[in-house]
């Protein structure tokens, strides 16, 4: 049996399946990232995999102010670390190889949370068994990685408290006590168990709560004004597991102000449902992240006064099917209220890594891989138990592959840095069909402070052309977004919008014709990447905006001049009318009504 198999945390088990990944494509420096795509930059493909001492599991992870990656786990029975560098490598200066073993006491121990102190020091926390005997068990590292002495003197604490208790979370307190939760064994039944010990690491005091018969706690967060959370799942005799939660005062005292009796209880769909992952969200909303009817991704969220929150989805429960055993594990809260969960999922028979991410109105992301959800295969069978963000957005999840410490990194998308460019005028223009139906240039006007698209009386079609000058962009820029907009002066005829079926974007860099200056050619030049994108056809105070899909970023020049031709999809309406829009161009007296490209990225 797997050390995490122990103490009803089942391991369902199985490996790779189709992998749900946006496409990322490098060409000219430029790299698309679109949310939820593997980072390159992380160990060049995004996923890094370590053996450490013979069977591994990484069960929790923390992010370094410095941004280096600490890894928490599991290996042949010990507990086991390993400090990553930025780039997926193993951080030498972290006891020599960027890799720890800690044997506690000469049995099997499993380590399960991780947290880091203000002082860069680290709290690894969990169990040792001695047969069916479980105890507390918390090791502290210094930032080198080797054991803290002045922690009860050796680095080590084990609390021997009861028949079997099980440590399956951490957290620091502002005063630097620790606070371990988990489960203890009382008179047949299992209730929550929180020790404090003082931050030297003897012991403060425990605190042992009953919410039903069997109770089990598997995850604590502290809110900002001190109080307490933990949270997990309990049943009755003969009943199903409900997600179940805790708030206690900063004191430890059930704080009677969270649902009257500071415990809550909520059942999901009327199976079993796991509770596994808390994160607290910065307006006092908690989030309870888990799996209900052991096949599915599920999340709570709750008001600050443990109340299901209806604005989240309607009931303050979402549940999320990949389409076979979901199992959710890990829960974060980005900057912009986004949640992201991690864990895996059986979808095609074998388990993968698998992301969700949601709205915060509950719904899923469709900006996260188009339809919110990612499954990354590392190896042959792989588990996600945890995950991180780190301080530029990047999404870090974690877990095992084929029984060796396993990581993946991913894009959040909307994070990084926007910088806006302004079409160049003197290189805009549009240009005119010679003849119905020829597709080749006739005419053009560079000098017009608007451009034409559409078509004339002799349907005849206009096409534009926009040139931006993108080499403001950093060599190393990682695009995220890309959005073209255009300010209406003015309409002719039908609207081509309708009549003429969408307004496409084609992109070429450095230029379509010969030279970056406006020529008859730039009508039937070809594009590097055609219809990369398609405008709205309801603007927004006159503005129509298209944005540009993932496929078109390696067509953004970072070292000059990116250009962009707009074209109706239907050469003309034969009406022998004209029907086409007049928008500024670069040539406007007004710079506030230019062609503006909005670009965000990030630099890893």
């Amino acid at each position: 049996m797997k050390t995490n198999d122990l103490f009803r945390r089942t391991h369902w088990h199985t490996a790779p399946a189709l992998v749900m990944i946006a496409a990322l494509v490098v060409a000219g420096g430029a790299m698309a990232a679109a949310a939820g795509a593997l980072d390159p930059t992380f160990d060049s493909d995004g996923k890094v995999v370590t053996n450490i001492s013979g069977v591994d599991e990484i069960h929790a992870i923390v992010i370094q102010p410095d941004g280096k990656i600490v890894a928490a786990g599991t290996s042949d029975g010990d507990f086991s670390l390993a400090r990553y560098n930025t780039n997926g490598s193993l951080d030498t200066t972290f006891d020599s190889d960027g890799k720890v073993v800690t044997d506690i006491n000469g049995v099997d121990n499993v380590a399960n949370a991780i947290a880091l102190q203000n002082n860069g020091k680290i709290v690894v926390a969990g169990y040792n068994i001695i047969g069916i005997k479980h105890d507390f068990a918390l090791a502290r590292y210094n930032s080198n990685g080797s054991l803290d002495a002045t922690f009860d003197g050796d680095g080590i604490v084990v609390t021997d408290r009861g028949q079997a208790d099980i440590c399956n979370a951490v957290a620091i307190l502002s005063d630097g006590d620790i606070i371990a939760a988990g489960v203890t064994d009382v008179w047949s039944q299992n209730d929550f168990m929180m020790i404090r010990y003082n931050s030297d690491g003897s012991k403060g005091f425990i605190r042992i709560t009953s919410i039903k018969l069997h109770d089990f706690a598997n995850a604590i967060a502290i809110q900002p004004d001190g109080k307490v959370i933990v949270a997990g799942d309990s049943f009755d005799a003969g009943g199903n597991l409900d997600f179940s939660l805790v708030r206690y005062n900063s004191d430890l005292s059930l704080d009677t102000t969270f649902d009257y009796d500071g415990k809550v209880v909520t059942d999901i769909r009327g199976q079993d449902n796991y509770g596994f992952a808390l994160a607290l969200q910065p307006d006092g909303k908690i989030v309870l992240a888990g799996m209900t009817g052991l096949t599915d991704f599920a999340l709570a969220r709750y008001n600050s006064n443990g109340s299901l929150d209806g604005t989240f989805d309607g009931d303050g429960i979402v549940v999320t099917d990949f389409g076979g055993t979901d199992v959710g594990r890990a829960v974060a809260i980005q900057p912009d209220g986004k949640i992201v969960m991690a864990g895996y999922s059986n979808r095609l028979g074998t388990y993968d890594l698998a992301l969700t991410r949601y709205n915060t109105n509950g719904s899923l992301d469709t900006t996260f891989d188009v339809d919110g959800k990612v499954l990354t295969s590392i190896g042959n069978a792989d588990y996600g138990y945890a995950v991180a963000l780190q301080s530029n957005g990047k999404i870090v999840a974690a877990g095992e592959s084929d029984e060796n410490y396993a990581l993946a990194r991913y894009f959040a998308g909307a994070s990084g840095t926007e910088k806006t460019f302004y079409s160049n005028g003197a290189q805009d223009g549009w240009v005119l069909e010679s003849s119905e139906n020829s597709t080749v240039g006739g005419l053009l006007n560079s000098t017009d402070t608007a451009f034409n698209l559409g078509d004339n009386a002799q349907n005849k079609q206009y096409r534009a052309i926009l040139s931006f000058n993108t080499a403001g962009l950093p060599d190393t820029a990682v695009i995220t977004k890309v959005t073209l907009k255009i300010l209406l002066q003015s309409q002719y005829g039908d609207n081509p919008f309708t009549a003429l079926n969408g307004l496409r974007v084609d992109i070429r860099k450095p230029f379509f014709g010969s030279t970056v200056g406006l020529e008859i050619g730039d009508f039937q030049a070809v594009a590097g990447k055609p219809s990369a994108a398609t405008f709205d056809d309801t603007p927004f105070q006159y503005w129509y905006s298209a944005t540009i899909g993932s496929a078109g970023y390696p067509y953004i020049n970072l070292a000059g001049t990116t250009q962009f031709r707009l074209r109706f999809a239907t050469d003309d309406n034969n009406n022998h009318i004209a029907d086409y829009m007049r928008f500024w161009s670069g040539n406007d007296t007004w710079a506030s009504d230019w062609p503006r490209l909005i670009i965000r990225y990030n630099v890893p």
